[in-house]
């Protein structure tokens, strides 16, 4: 399956993924676009003009914005013993042709609230890449939680997303929040 690239109209250029994703690029430089092609860095190349004046004909480039790796978090309700698993969620602003990662890791902040959750105690501390493949906006990534009795309705997990390849970060600070739920009464 490949992506379909449109002239629309003077002035824009048209961008569907295969995975349904349509963007349209309007730019009053854009003439009479001819001959449309992504290149390997996902920028749009075109032909330009020409139709009425041969000597206008010029070669054009969009380049696409990054996308947006936003993190939001997860929930779980914890039993007397064992374990569970925390997903944390994570989204791209929009697909990407290009395969996305961010660094990820557990954060405890010395001298927060006693409703944040202790590592070693409360979830196992942990760290990773989280990596999208072409298309895909949505991923998790899983934290270990230490299942007892919080003493306390829930905890609040920190996790830090930094480092992306082929996007930008954004989200509050980079920061995803897990919560902890006391479910042993």
């Amino acid at each position: 399956m490949f992506e379909t690239l449109r002239s629309t109209s003077h002035g824009s250029i048209g961008r569907i993924t295969t995975s349904g994703f349509a963007t349209n690029y309007t730019d009053p430089a854009i003439d009479s676009p001819n001959y449309i092609t992504a290149g390997p860095d996902g920028a749009l190349w075109f032909s330009n003009g020409g139709f009425v004046d041969p000597s206008a004909d010029s070669i054009g480039r969009i380049t696409t914005p990054p996308p947006t790796v936003v993190p939001f978090g997860g929930g779980v309700s914890e039993s007397a013993t064992g374990t569970s698993q925390l997903d944390i969620t994570v989204t791209l602003s929009q697909p990407s042709t290009q395969i996305v990662t961010a660094q990820w890791n557990t954060v405890f902040i010395n001298g927060a609230s006693n409703a944040q959750a202790i590592p070693g105690t409360d979830y196992t501390p942990a760290s990773g890449t989280v990596t999208f493949p072409p298309g895909e906006t949505t991923e998790t990534v899983p934290i270990t939680v230490l299942n007892h009795d919080l003493g306390m309705p829930y905890k609040l997990l920190v996790v830090s997303f930094h480092n992306p390849t082929n996007g930008i970060m954004g989200g509050y600070l980079g920061l995803g929040f897990g919560f902890l739920i006391n479910n042993t009464s």
